[in-house]
């Protein structure tokens, strides 16, 4: 398969932990060309950042677990705000527990995507992301 451009490519990623921010980077790091990323500390970090930007051609991962603001209750708000409701987030998180798999979905999540552990696997993973949202993925539009 030939290389893909990634100039339109840009991952939000809305990450607490030093270390998994850290590995996913460092995945983005492995691939040639790399994405573009955006990287915010919490759920309420992002809410500001969407209201300011447009992220309708974004992917935005979100962690579940964080604190002050969980990645379920920014889903919450992300839902229920008329002009945010249609972008494209994905739960990016450690659990499996099926409650919070589908609790996302009813929020609106895209997809939801189990944190890989190692360099190799998040490399994989981020791959595949950009392949699929970035080349073969048409995302949402306000207008035609």
């Amino acid at each position: 398969m030939p290389n893909h451009a990634y100039s339109h490519t840009e991952i939000i990623l809305v990450e607490d932990d030093p270390d998994d921010v850290y590995l996913f980077l460092n995945a983005c790091d492995q691939l040639a060309p790399k994405p573009k990323v955006r990287v915010l500390s919490g759920g309420q970090a992002l809410l500001d950042y969407v209201e300011q930007q447009d992220c309708q051609q974004k992917l935005i991962l979100l962690d579940l677990n964080m604190p002050n603001m969980s990645g379920l209750e920014t889903m919450m708000q992300l839902s229920t705000n008329e002009k945010l409701k249609h972008l494209c987030w994905v739960g990016f998180s450690t659990s499996n527990n099926a409650k919070d798999i589908s609790k996302a979905y009813e929020l609106g999540a895209k997809s939801f995507i189990s944190k890989p552990a190692t360099l190799s696997e998040m490399t994989e993973l981020v791959k595949t992301l950009s392949l699929y949202w970035f080349k073969f993925n048409r995302f949402y539009k306000d207008t035609p």
